[in-house]
């Protein structure tokens, strides 16, 4: 899996300015630093979520969820609209196997900036084994659809609010 260096950067000045773009809408429209803090904490901890479903039950398989549980910590995946989760579990592996070296997609030597805006080497093509994901049909599902998901989980909340 190869992909542009920069492209995460692109990714991340363009969230930024929609944030900001977003922010002042949101005020010129009404908003309250209530609604502000009720929107960035359950931002918070669909974000915590998604981090141990991607950590904890992707990378390396710490839990088996119920049914329940996959269905959450999947829409904690879409709605914080990270990376993939078979590309972060990918990422991670190598993470694990190649530390600090080269072939480590996020090493410390790449600095604190390229860390912050995702700046990472390039996942080569050195194999990490990843077939328990791909046994695993709703990941693969959402894997696929993951962009399609996450703009219906943004209709699903804006017809709910």
């Amino acid at each position: 899996m190869k992909f542009n260096r920069y492209s995460q950067t692109i990714k991340f000045v363009l969230t930024t300015i929609l944030a900001i773009v977003g922010l002042i809408i949101f005020i010129l429209t009404g908003g309250t630093l209530l609604k502000a803090l009720q929107v960035f904490l359950v931002f918070f901890v669909v974000k915590k979520i998604a981090n141990f479903a991607y950590h904890r039950w992707l990378a390396h398989n710490y839990i088996t969820p119920g049914p329940i549980g996959k269905f959450v910590l999947l829409w904690s995946i879409v709605a914080s609209c990270l990376v993939k989760p078979i590309s972060y579990t990918i990422g991670h592996r190598m993470h694990h196997r190649f530390s600090d070296t080269e072939n480590d997609p996020h090493s410390t030597k790449l600095g604190f900036w390229n860390f912050l805006i995702g700046n990472f080497n390039s996942i080569t093509s050195v194999r990490v084994p990843i077939k328990d994901l791909i046994r695993k049909k709703e990941i693969v599902f959402v894997d696929k659809h993951y962009y399609l998901l996450y703009l219906l989980n943004l209709v699903v909340l804006y017809l709910i609010d």
